[in-house]
């Protein structure tokens, strides 16, 4: 079952809410122009998840409220 786009966006929106409006836009950015939703479908739900240069952990948190059971996020 795919993530739905929408719902996406709004799981980032509720994760960094209280970051200034600059970091905020730079997210919102990095969530347009990247395919995380598409990635999302080839992690096995229950599973886990290591990512190497999280940067604001934007998949990370995205994996970890959709699909896997464990992830850690390194930058």
């Amino acid at each position: 079952m795919s993530v739905g786009y929408f719902r996406a966006l709004g799981i980032v929106h509720r994760s960094f809410a209280g970051y200034p409006r600059g970091q905020r836009l730079h997210i919102l950015i990095r969530f347009l122009t990247a395919p995380f939703t598409r990635t999302l479908e080839d992690i096995p739900l229950g599973g886990r998840v290591l990512e190497i240069g999280s940067g604001h952990g934007v998949f990370a948190r995205l994996a970890a409220e959709e699909r896997a059971s464990v992830v850690v996020a390194v930058d």
